[in-house]
């Protein structure tokens, strides 16, 4: 029987961490659910130790990346076969993670992401017109630059199987990794699919993404396209 781990790194979610872990245990039975408490100044990881069956607290506030490499290290030392990137705010939808899982146990693809706007019925899911449009640049970017089209490049909802994760830990890039994972998985020549899903609002609490956090995420991002960009034009060179 496949092994499989849902991680969850969170951070300062008290008000949605319990929530959300119980959503996932009445939808999915046969799963191990690790939280990865990213140095919460709240009752986050208290309440993750009661309810989730691993909880790693981190001592400081390192990032998302930090935390979910954490969570890629944890599956790789316990022998995991697939492993599912779920948010503690709520957003993501626990009947959909059998969406995304299923491309991925099948060998259609190594890691599929459960894309926002793929699915044109997703009126859970109200994104800001600013960002919105951001999204769309950086999927045309990404487009460009790896002749690949993922309309939903930032959705952080993700099933992997071993060969991702295992990537993973290698390297993993440290703050808002969504895009550059990307092309790293891109680099690499694995597959990547996306999967149509609904989401929501977080159902509780607020984002620690500020507009001008948004803003410095969205310069990075396209920083981060470039260098790579300039990267792949050189190695093709050689």
């Amino acid at each position: 029987m496949d092994k499989i781990l849902i991680i969850i790194p969170a951070y300062n979610e008290e008000d949605s961490i319990a929530e959300v872990i119980s959503e996932i245990r009445h939808t999915l039975i046969q799963v191990d659910i690790l939280v990865i408490d990213d140095g919460s100044s709240d009752a986050t990881a208290k309440l993750a130790e009661k309810e989730a069956d691993f909880c790693i607290r981190l001592q400081y506030h390192f990032g998302l990346g930090v935390a979910l490499q954490t969570g890629y290290f944890f599956a790789k030392a316990n022998s995991y076969d697939f492993v599912v990137h779920f948010d503690a705010d709520g957003q993501h939808i626990a009947g959909e993670i059998e969406k995304i899982l299923k491309p991925v146990k099948n060998g259609e693809c190594d890691i599929a992401i459960g894309s926002r706007f793929a699915d044109k019925n997703n009126v859970e899911y109200a994104m800001s017109s600013s960002r919105r449009i951001a999204t769309g640049l950086i999927a045309k970017s990404f487009r460009l630059l790896v002749r690949k089209q993922i309309k939903d490049p930032t959705s952080g909802f993700r099933a992997m199987n071993k060969k991702v994760f295992l990537l993973f830990c290698e390297y993993y890039p440290s703050d808002y990794p969504e895009v550059e994972e990307l092309l790293l998985l891109a680099n690499n020549n694995l597959n990547i699919k996306e999967v149509p899903i609904k989401m929501r609002l977080r159902l509780k609490g607020k984002s620690s993404l500020t507009f001008q956090k948004s803003l410095f995420y969205m310069f990075k991002v396209f920083l981060v396209i470039s260098l790579d960009s300039l990267w792949l034009i050189k190695s093709r060179k050689k």
